[in-house]
């Protein structure tokens, strides 16, 4: 019957004191077990979280930049390559603003007047993907003349 008239927090400092007094037999029973960690488990601990970590996308985005750029006159299938991770990557809304902020709008001109029937269709998809949903890169699309060359290449 007591059960039933306890009085329930009405305010932050109530709530930590019911929180605190219906938690106390979760506590633990004995002395802390704590000790400080060996440095071969130190190790292994920081190679499995910067395992976990991975690469920066930003900076594969930039490697994947160069190849589209450098290699212009060789090594065609490594520049669909990297064509198509810059489209993985820019799936991520935030991925493709920032692919814009690192400058890679400027080699989609190029790629949608290339020779190459795959690059020309990799751009455009990568500009589809890049637009999708995204104002910000739809006004930069807009901004630096990609409708007219997509509308020409549609025609063509």
């Amino acid at each position: 019957m007591a059960e039933n008239n306890r009085r329930f927090p009405r305010n932050l400092q109530g709530l930590l004191n019911f929180c605190t007094e219906n938690t106390q037999l979760e506590d633990a029973k004995g002395p802390s077990a704590f000790e400080p960690m060996s440095s071969e488990n130190r190790k292994w601990l920081e190679e499995a979280l910067a395992g976990m970590q991975g690469t920066d996308p930003v900076k594969l985005m930039l490697e994947d930049i160069k190849i589209i750029i450098n290699d212009a006159d060789n090594a065609l299938e490594r520049r669909r390559s990297a064509l198509e991770d810059l489209q993985m990557h820019c799936e991520d809304i935030d991925i493709a603003n920032d692919f814009h902020k690192i400058g890679g709008f400027h080699l989609l001109p190029t790629l949608l007047r290339s020779e190459d029937v795959e690059l020309r269709s990799g751009a455009a998809e990568l500009i589809g993907t890049l637009t999708q949903n995204n104002p910000y890169c739809q006004k930069e699309v807009l901004d630096i003349g990609l409708l007219p060359i997509l509308v020409f290449r549609f025609v063509q």
